[in-house]
């Protein structure tokens, strides 16, 4: 393999690595690192580092990410954002090498654990054969990631994710053996949660959809039927009272109206006194989500006075979840999308805001007003 696989100038390859380091991590999420690792020798190994340092991964790569941490344990404690990566609904098998096993029992004996040595070596034996344990561990051995990026595909969530979304899933609510204390040290850690998908979610999570164990938690970012589908729970069962940003991701199909009246109501019983904000983030534009709101009831069904009295209470309160949050103490921000997603995924960047209230009111205005003689 070619040294140069295009000219570089000589200027920038003579700099120290340090500052070659900064310029490879600035530029780390937008190109693509492979090919700067062949541009020079003297790149390679800072391409390696900055893929370490940028926490990007998929699930399947995190024995071999465990073997690099603990080869170069000084990369630890600089890692501060986890992501793993959108991978094929068809994902290849997870199978951790021996090598990889052994230096992950190295990183988890030296986290501080009140569990027995010899239940910790029992228990983690056998729970690296499942590949959700590796997700808990690499999140357990990251003293300062403080921030985890969950990235689905196909409007899916990897179920892999599991343990990160309820206590239910070990089976028992009490805190005891290795699981549950890494589930501790996670849960007591993480201040940021997103769970982006590329398309509004086809297949919901088996398990309800639970975060309210997270002690540190201040953002989280989820899509919305996740929060108001097959398992409808109060807010307060999902997410943590020390919350200060809720952002929800949604199309005119999916939005929690009920779910986001039922949070406002709670704030008004004095839960949530920490919540901020909360942003409804819609894949399209404020117009066409309107005209989903406000549109006419079908015409086979005009007739049918049951439909439209329910046509009609719809309608009201969908106005009336707006006009309850106008009066409440924590924002109610509405961002939607005009085109095609520039970054592969969620990114608040694709998104402009407009006042969801105003809009209907405007639209409101405008068709009650006479039409204009010719």
């Amino acid at each position: 393999m070619a040294d140069h696989a295009m000219p570089l100038p000589a200027a920038l390859v003579r700099l120290p690595d340090e500052i070659l380091l900064d310029v490879a991590m600035r530029v780390g999420c937008a190109i693509d690192l492979g090919q700067l690792a062949l541009t020079h020798r003297r790149f390679r190994f800072i391409v390696q580092d900055v893929l370490v340092r940028n926490g990007r991964l998929s699930i399947n790569n995190i024995p071999r990410y465990i073997e690099l941490l603990e080869q170069n344990q000084g990369w630890i404690a600089q890692i501060k954002h986890i992501e793993f990566k959108r991978v094929p609904p068809h994902y290849e098998a997870f199978g951790p090498t021996r090598k990889a096993r052994k230096a992950c029992a190295r990183l988890v004996r030296a986290l501080a654990l009140t569990v027995p040595d010899a239940q910790r070596q029992m228990e983690l034996e056998m729970d690296l054969k499942l590949s959700e344990s590796w997700v808990l561990v690499l999140l357990a051995i990251l003293p300062n990631a403080t921030t985890l990026t969950i990235a689905s595909d196909e409007g899916s969530l990897d179920s892999r994710c599991a343990p990160l979304l309820t206590r239910q899933y070990f089976g028992s609510n009490t805190s005891s053996g290795l699981r549950h204390e890494l589930l501790d040290m996670v849960e007591g850690r993480l201040a940021t949660v997103s769970i982006t998908m590329d398309k509004a979610p086809t297949r919901l999570p088996k398990i309800p959809f639970r975060l309210v164990h997270f002690k540190a938690l201040k953002t989280c970012t989820v899509a919305g039927n996740f929060v108001s589908g097959v398992h409808f729970q109060p807010p307060d069962s999902v997410l943590p009272q020390q919350l200060e940003l809720l952002r929800i991701t949604c199309d005119q199909n999916t939005c929690p109206w009920d779910w986001i009246d039922w949070l406002q109501q709670q704030m008004m019983r004095n839960l949530f006194q920490s919540l901020q904000s909360v942003q409804l983030f819609v894949d399209q534009p404020c117009r066409s989500f309107l005209d989903h709101m406000e549109l006419s009831p079908p015409p086979s069904r005009t007739g049918t006075a049951r439909f439209q009295q329910w046509f009609a209470r719809y309608r009201r309160n969908r106005r009336d979840v707006l006009d309850n949050w106008e009066g409440s103490e924590a924002t109610f921000e509405t961002y939607f999308k005009y085109s095609t997603s520039r970054s592969g995924g969620f990114d608040t960047a694709d998104y402009t805001e407009a006042n969801l209230l105003q809009e209907l009111r405007s639209m409101e205005e405008e068709r009650s007003a006479p039409s204009s003689a010719i």
